[in-house]
């Protein structure tokens, strides 16, 4: 079973870091103007690390020292003897988005040289230090270039509506990424806020209580991501589009638990989801909690009842179904159900054919 996320430490040590910033503001080593308009080239300006601007085509590894890949377009190195921390960002063509790209890598190496919080992570399993230390770096990124004042006005202090996030946006210069984040503080049940790009690519999925699709992740097969998709193309911005039964993608064919879910346009073809298991905000009328949060394997036989073979996590996704290919009969779920089927006279039921010994039989193998 995965080690729940520590949300009380994050939101413990998320305060240590922005304080930690704040002294290097007020001593002169930073200056906050810089980091909120242009943090690139204020960090380039910073003794402490080396900025490396990367094109938009390369495809940041993750670092060494950190292990895992970051939920967004850049990395960071620790610094060595030798050389310098190393800040490394994917250019997007975005200013904001790679604001706040940067401001990301920034709080990994505030935390790494904050020893407050570097004794923190360090008591906490391998396998959850760089997750916590992630989310710490989202809402740290997300603080600086969203006024408090501005996102408490805004969002209010429960669950966020997808509609609630759209306002956000238009009252403040930040990426749509920083305010995602944002929004997902708000979080009072398990859920998330996911932000699509125009071709339904995950940008970032800042969660709180259930596991998030990964950024990277095409989400173009969710049915509330078709209709707001539908919605678009018929010229309409203004929507906001709910569902009781969403399901995002994770891979292989697994998907998460049922959701409810509201979608609504944040600008240039970008989309905004805000999914939780209770208590929707949009909602009218009372909601039941869904029952579980958890991901949820496709299906485990090939619906071909002649068939019946086990569909394994790694079988090939069909292209233009997105289901399951058997790799015995090659059923998928494009494949129209044909079952031949007879009455036994034995139980009189009508089983499958594959149930009797051969085509002469009379009675299923249950009764013969």
């Amino acid at each position: 079973m995965a080690t729940p996320m520590p949300w009380d430490l994050i939101n413990r040590l998320v305060p240590i870091a922005l304080d930690a910033l704040h002294e290097l503001i007020d001593d002169g080593t930073l200056d906050r103007h810089g980091l909120e308009t242009d943090p690139l080239t204020e960090l380039g300006n910073w003794d402490d690390v080396i900025v490396r601007r990367l094109q938009p085509a390369i495809n940041v590894q993750p670092s060494a020292t950190l292990g895992k890949e970051c939920s967004v377009a850049g990395t960071y190195y620790d610094p060595t003897n030798t050389v310098r921390a190393i800040i490394a960002v994917a250019e997007s063509g975005n200013p904001r988005r790679d604001a706040f790209t940067a401001l990301h890598e920034l709080g990994h190496h505030i935390q790494r040289t904050t020893p407050e919080i570097a004794d923190e992570l360090a008591d906490l399993p391998l396998d959850l230090t760089f997750a916590v230390e992630d989310r710490i770096c989202e809402r740290f990124s997300a603080a600086l270039l969203i006024p408090a004042e501005t996102a408490t006005s805004t969002l209010g202090t429960g669950t966020p509506t997808a509609g609630d996030i759209v306002t956000l946006a238009q009252r403040t210069s930040a990426s749509r990424q920083a305010i995602c984040v944002r929004a997902s503080e708000n979080l009072t049940v398990p859920g998330m806020v996911v932000l699509l790009d125009d071709e339904d690519v995950v940008q970032i999925a800042p969660a709180h209580g259930v596991p998030p699709p990964r950024r990277g992740s095409n989400q173009s097969a969710c049915e509330i991501v078709k209709k707001a998709r539908r919605r678009l193309s018929e010229g309409s911005h203004n929507f906001r589009i709910t569902d009781d039964d969403t399901t995002f993608e994770y891979r292989d064919g697994i998907r998460s638990s049922s959701m409810y879910a509201q979608a609504a346009d944040i600008g240039n073809g970008y989309l905004v989801i805000v999914a939780v298991t209770e208590k929707p905000p949009w909602a009218d009328t009372f909601t039941l909690p869904k029952y579980d949060t958890g991901p949820r394997a496709s299906g485990r036989e090939c619906p071909n009842a002649e068939c019946g073979e086990p569909i394994q996590p790694w079988t090939p996704i069909h292209e233009l179904c997105g289901k399951p290919q058997c790799q015995v009969c090659n059923t998928c779920g494009c494949t129209a159900s044909h079952v031949k089927e007879r009455i036994c006279e034995g139980c009189n039921l009508m089983q499958p054919n594959h149930l009797y010994e051969d085509d002469d039989a009379t009675h299923c193998v249950d009764c013969a």
